[in-house]
């Protein structure tokens, strides 16, 4: 088992414990799709939790050089819109980071 740093989360994974930086690019996406698919629709701070969800994987397909389906998953979270209070004051800065990746991935093209 490798040497625990406190700055990164530690997860099971295939029954080992291991951090999220340690996985693949693509089981890392599959990790994240499975969480997001196992949230109900429709609940009120899902839709913070699939917000945040969808922007790790557009990370991560960035990342992987697959800008397009990158670019994808930010415009689907920036065409969402009427957020709670709640759900605008927990997003405001991801938000700000969403479009600026929508950005940065729209100018490579």
């Amino acid at each position: 088992m490798p040497k625990k740093n406190k700055n990164i989360p530690y997860s099971s994974y295939e029954g080992k414990e291991i951090s999220f930086e340690q996985i693949k690019k693509g089981d890392l996406i599959k990790i994240y799709y499975k969480i997001l698919n196992s949230y109900p629709e429709r609940e009120s701070n899902t839709r913070v939790n699939e917000i945040i969800l969808k922007h790790k994987i557009a990370q991560q397909y960035s990342k992987s050089g697959r800008n397009e389906e990158a670019l994808d998953l930010c415009n689907q979270i920036l065409s969402i819109n009427n957020f709670s209070a709640f759900a605008q004051e927990k997003l405001e800065e991801r938000l700000q980071r969403v479009s600026k990746l929508r950005s940065e991935l729209m100018n490579q093209e």
